[in-house]
């Protein structure tokens, strides 16, 4: 299931916000849990998106870095070499 990227983006605050509202307003032990609950899930959910951020962002950075070094098959070499002259 895909979902629009502001929605996507805007669901740990959304948990966050719901999750608050259920403690503050907490009619019973049920709601407090929930809220808690609901609170956690909300930090996991940024603590996953930091993480594979973060490391999409050094796979990108050592990307830039170094060159890309993709394997030429035999007879790509040997058609340069052929075109060379040897």
């Amino acid at each position: 299931m895909w979902l629009p990227t502001p929605l996507y983006e805007a669901l740990p605050y959304l948990a966050l916000t719901i999750g608050g509202t259920c403690i503050l307003g907490a009619l019973n032990i049920l709601m407090i849990a929930s809220g808690v609950l609901l609170i956690l899930c909300s930090g996991v959910i940024w603590k996953l998106r930091h993480d594979y951020r973060t490391a999409n962002r050094l796979i990108e950075i050592q990307r830039a870095r170094s060159p890309s070094r993709r394997r030429r098959s035999r007879r790509v070499v040997q058609l340069d070499l052929e075109a060379e002259g040897f």
